[in-house]
């Protein structure tokens, strides 16, 4: 898992960034074609929160390629 509990500071959480960036690579290596652009749709879609469509998704500020 790649959040866990600190024991001694209860409702806080750290994050083991080793295995998140092995769970990136993996979904990224799933993409047959296109992986950057989709992969970063999948990021602006985990920041983004007002869009409706995928053409709105990619007019947010948080889509690199714009």
């Amino acid at each position: 898992m790649f959040l866990y509990q600190i024991q001694n500071k209860k409702g806080h959480y750290t994050v083991n960034f080793t295995t998140l960036k092995q769970i990136r690579q993996h979904i990224y290596d799933s993409f047959e074609r296109g992986a950057d652009v989709l992969f970063n749709l999948c990021d602006t879609l985990l920041c983004e929160d007002r869009a409706r469509s995928l053409p709105e998704l990619s007019l947010s500020p948080h889509f690199e390629r714009q």
